[in-house]
């Protein structure tokens, strides 16, 4: 009897054990024909080792691994986390749930190919790539070049610009304005009248109008600034 038991277990076993290879291989079979064309055709460009090579990299997230596509990309969060999309970057990117992420950014996908995605991650991701990301980890820091960042660099006084139109500038801070114009082919706003002050200063301070009275008192300052 507890033979019978033992190798009512044993062929029982080897059932689910086939099943699991069935459901692996089916797996497989669905991320060839479903996820990895999409990748290279619509992702590899900007997510993988070549782009990589040619410093276009985007959001320093690689799609043409394994390991890689269920990493952390600049956003830090999970690009694919095996079995559930909501938690999964890129199909919150490819489904167009996240208004400041959106991929590709200049067509979106067919909703079949969105479906054939989340799918696939329901299933767990199966993926057969193989390979790992190089980790360059480095402990030093390269004092030298972290003294060029310009918060430590010694503050100069820059040398002013010579300009056409020297009549416009009041102080020096203005021929860097008017340079800049010029060089563009522009040339200066007319100067506003005194009404016109006092209400974008209003504005810019306190976000409202100015009052009758402190129109009438700004009008009637006759002082220089």
């Amino acid at each position: 009897m507890i033979q019978i038991a033992k190798t009512i277990l044993s062929i029982f076993a080897g059932i689910l054990a086939t099943m699991g290879s069935v459901e692996a291989n089916e797996g497989i079979d669905f991320f060839e024909k479903k996820i990895r064309p999409v990748l290279i055709k619509r992702c590899y460009k900007c997510h993988s080792a070549e782009s990589e090579k040619k410093g276009k990299l985007k959001g320093k997230l690689r799609l043409d691994l394994r390991d890689s596509i269920r990493s952390q990309g600049e956003s830090g969060l999970i690009s694919i986390a095996p079995g559930n999309p909501n938690e999964s970057n890129l199909y919150r990117a490819i489904s167009y749930l996240d208004s400041e992420l959106l991929m590709p950014p200049k067509s979106r996908l067919e909703k079949s190919v969105i479906n054939d995605f989340k799918r696939w991650i329901e299933m767990g991701a199966p993926d057969p790539r193989e390979g790992k990301l190089k980790q360059n980890i480095s402990n030093s820091i390269d004092f030298e070049k972290a003294k060029k960042f310009w918060s430590f660099r010694q503050p100069k006084n820059p040398i002013a610009p010579s300009v056409k139109n020297t009549s416009w500038a009041r102080e020096d801070l203005d021929l860097f304005i008017l340079d800049k114009l010029e060089k563009s082919h522009l040339k200066p706003a007319p100067k506003a009248d005194k009404r016109t002050l006092i209400r974008r200063a209003t504005y810019d301070l306190t976000g409202l109008p100015p009052t009758i009275e402190e129109i009438q008192n700004f009008l009637n300052d006759e002082s220089s600034d």
